[in-house]
Parts: C-alpha cells; structure tokens; sequence
C-alpha cells in the first residue's frame, strides 16, 4: 500500500511539473508598427569558418569557397499606400566587415528571392556591398509589392563566398563574432530596424604555400628504446 501511494505521488508530481511546463511555454508573436518588417522565422545565418590555402583556391571574381541557401519568413505591416520590401546592409557594420575581408583577399556576394511568387532574383555583387565602405547604404527591392494591412512573405538569401585575390601575406588566423540586426527587410528607408537576419561567428585561416605534408614511408616507425621515470619500472623496454 505505501509502496503504491509513493508511486501515485511521483506520477502526479510529473504530471504537475509537464502542465507547469507548459504553462510557462509561450510563443512571443513580433508586434509590428505601423510600415514596419520583421523576419519571423530562419532568421539565424550560419556563416562557416574558412581554412584556405592557396593551393587549394585560384582567386578571382567567381572563386567561390562556399554557398549558403538560407530560406526565411519575413512580416511586414503597412499602414498606408503600398511599397516593395527592400534588403538593407547596416552601413556602419559593413564597412568594417566589408574591409577586414578584402584585406584578406575575401569577399561575398548575395542575393534574395521571394520564393511565393515569379518575381526575379535580386542580387548584391561584392563592389555594391564593399560601396559601404565609402559611407554609402546599400538597400535594393525585391520582390512584389506589399499591400495595406499586414503581410508574410517566404524568401530564400544566397550568399557565395569569394577567394577575390591572393593574399599578401604569409598566414592569417581571425575570428568574427556573431552579431544580429544588421541585415534587415523594410518597406522604406526610414522604417524602425529590428527582428534581422543574425549572422553568426566564424572564423578564418588563410595559410601560405609551402607547408605542405608529410608522407612517412613505411607506415611503420621504429622510435628506438623507450625508458620511463617511474622507479619500479626503471628497465629498459
């Protein structure tokens, strides 16, 4: 009998702790203003880390190291008239971003497609994103047009990353951080920037010709003796 009421106990404990669970558990909808975006869902980027050598890359304009597809949801409320979504690059993050790639002989181009519908394919070459660099925003629309009332879209961003150029110097080992809100959807320039894309760190090794590998012929390697420094077994092996 108690072996029972201990058991009816620890199942009703568990039951109590799921429904709490589930109590706690909310999904926070993004609360849009008036001619405001949000990217609702796919909004995570997963840059990956570079290890490069030159004998495995040849720069040049199409040298592509990786590609990206990444598919998202974006929302958007419009209050009045009707307007195109546009892609924008937060100028100040990308200028710097922009220049410690080309440094390293880097670069990425980018596009954006609204996957719902024909509309073409809009693109961002590398020279247009590293424009950032001269205090420019760069910002594009895409897509169709966005009609009053609130709308959600689906989109897919490509993003190639580029060996442009042979880098100068010997090696080069750096890491970007994540960061989140600097690649936004609005319906116009001065709409409130929030809910972005978020790229995430990475990091990249560029590594000189000449180090090589070594091949070690036969497979097998006599080191010779081995001795150790504990005492009871001080006897050559």
């Amino acid at each position: 009998m108690t072996e029972w009421i201990f058991n009816l106990k620890t199942k009703l404990t568990v039951l109590v702790m799921m429904l709490c669970s589930l109590c706690v558990t909310k999904v926070y909808a993004v609360e849009l203003g008036i001619n405001e975006c949000a990217v609702t869902s796919g909004q995570n980027i997963n840059l990956r880390s570079i290890n490069l050598t030159t004998d495995d890359f040849k720069p040049g304009t199409d040298s592509v190291i990786y590609t990206i597809n990444q598919d998202a949801v974006f929302k958007c409320y419009m209050g009045y008239d009707t307007q195109f979504p546009q892609l924008v690059f937060n100028q100040g993050y990308f200028s710097k971003f922009t220049k410690t790639l080309d440094a390293m002989g880097l670069g990425f181009r980018m596009s954006i497609k609204e996957t719902g519908n024909a509309s073409s394919a809009v693109s961002f070459s590398w020279d247009e994103i590293k424009s950032t660099q001269s205090g420019n925003e760069l910002r594009k629309e895409f897509g169709t047009k966005l009609p009053v009332g609130t709308t959600e879209r689906k989109v897919r961003i490509t993003l190639d990353f580029l060996y442009t150029k042979a880098y100068s110097e010997s090696s080069a080992v750096t890491a970007f951080t994540g960061i989140s809100n600097v690649l936004n959807i609005v319906p116009f320039s001065y709409s409130l920037r929030q809910n972005g894309f978020i790229l995430s760190g990475f990091n990249v090794r560029i590594l000189r010709n000449g180090l090589g590998k070594v091949d070690i012929v036969p497979l097998q390697v006599n080191f010779g003796h081995i001795y150790t420094t504990y005492e009871p077994s001080q006897t050559r092996q």
